[in-house]
């Protein structure tokens, strides 16, 4: 059997120690947004800012949810990402 190459990132941290800030910062960074990172090292780095399609779900507004009602949510959230790209 063929291992799985996909690889899962579990981001740990405790309250207010700037997960969704820096998910955020990454999701800048992925759509090209380098007018943000002006002044910044990685700013001047960078040579070539390309974009990315980003996906952003949140899950924190849908409460808890049966396998039915979380697969027409995502189901809903994916047909908002395919009319953008």
């Amino acid at each position: 059997m063929a291992q799985s190459r996909i690889k899962y990132f579990f981001l740990s941290r405790p309250r207010r120690f700037g997960k969704s800030l820096f998910l955020s910062t990454l999701q800048c960074y992925f759509e090209g947004r380098k007018e943000l990172f002006e002044g910044l090292y990685i700013g001047g780095e960078e040579k070539t800012w390309e974009t990315y399609p980003v996906f952003h779900f949140d899950m924190s507004l849908r409460g808890s949810l049966d396998v039915e009602e979380l697969k027409a949510n995502l189901s809903a959230m994916l047909a908002d990402y395919e009319e953008i790209y």
